[in-house]
């Protein structure tokens, strides 16, 4: 398994990797270096300004308020799914409608019965884990049309560039992946640890997880700018991915992971999570500006933290009450 991934992040300096010009189309460009090769990012942002703790407060609701939404909604929909699994749904319609079901089997082909048969097959991990690459490629294909640049810079990249912080961003951009590099690496650790997640956590809870550690990592990412006082921007799903991995090398400590580019050494789980907070809390106290050392540290703490709420009785007893509210 991969436990390498990065947060692109594009800090304003005077004098050091990253700089800023604005340009006659009123559009800000952002250039950086990192991993060795240079990006450059276009916003519609007209002047540099810092933000104040203040500005945090607007961020800070949005992210409670996302993630105790996203967690509920889940809930219900791990509740109606078991509710329907229990009646027999599945079997009930199958034995309603015989011969409709034989029909559209004939229609489809073999061709698409095919298709079906194989996505059937597969595990949730990986039917999971599809959804969420589709989301990210997509994503990344919207950032190589030219046109659409001035958008995507706009929601799916997150700014302490003025005073005002954006909230939808936080979430749009953990989803955003302006190089190749920087998407296949994060997919690479997302496909190594679904389905662990998946196991221990079942899909409604992981998505919630996914979702929140996303968000959450964002926020993360605001406030170690703001208190640093480092304006720049940044995106990348690295934030949510290390909410999953944490919580699996919480749970499976003794498992061991391959790092990308050194497949024969191996690393225990347990020893690898503390090896990222040590290296993202070093990052945050040395003002490293590599990686978007913030939102990795939030999300793995995140994961830390929701895995083990999740084997408490108090949560336990939420969601039971969330299942007693919609019966």
């Amino acid at each position: 398994m991969s436990s390498v991934l990065f947060r692109c992040h594009q800090m304003l300096s005077n004098g050091g990797q990253c700089f800023r010009h604005v340009s006659h189309t009123r559009h800000m460009s952002f250039k950086c270096f990192n991993r060795g090769f240079m990006k450059k990012v276009m916003t519609t942002d007209h002047s540099v300004d810092t933000p104040t703790i203040k500005s945090l407060i607007k961020p800070l609701v949005f992210t409670v308020g996302f993630s105790g939404s996203v967690y509920t909604a889940c809930i219900i929909w791990n509740y109606e799914n078991s509710r329907h699994a229990l009646n027999h749904w599945n079997e009930w319609k199958q034995n309603l409608y015989p011969l409709q079901d034989i029909n559209k089997t004939r229609k489809a082909g073999p061709l698409r019965n095919e298709i079906n048969e194989w996505w059937n097959s597969r595990t949730t991990g990986f039917k999971v884990f599809s959804a969420i690459a589709a989301i990210n490629v997509l994503v990344f294909i919207g950032w190589r049309i030219p046109r659409l640049q001035p958008l995507m810079s706009k929601h799916f990249t997150t700014y302490t560039t003025h005073k005002s912080l954006k909230c939808w961003p936080m979430l749009w951009s953990t989803f955003s992946h302006y190089s190749v590099t920087h998407l296949v690496f994060n997919l690479i650790v997302l496909h190594s640890f679904t389905q662990i997640g998946v196991n221990l956590f079942g899909t409604e809870q992981f998505v919630s997880l996914y979702l929140s550690s996303g968000v959450i990592a964002s926020f993360g990412s605001y406030l170690a700018k703001v208190v640093t006082k480092r304006g720049g921007a940044s995106l990348g799903a690295s934030g949510a991915i290390l909410g999953i991995l944490s919580s699996c090398c919480i749970a499976r400590p003794d498992l061991q992971l391959v790092i990308i580019f050194l497949p024969f050494f191996t690393i225990s789980a347990g020893m690898a999570l503390k090896g990222i907070i040590l290296l993202d809390s070093a990052g945050l106290v040395f003002g490293w500006r590599m990686f978007d050392h913030g939102a990795h540290l939030a999300g793995t703490l995140f994961g830390i933290g929701t895995y083990t709420l999740h084997f408490t009785q108090e949560f336990s007893l939420y969601i039971k009450a969330i299942g007693a509210l919609i019966q």
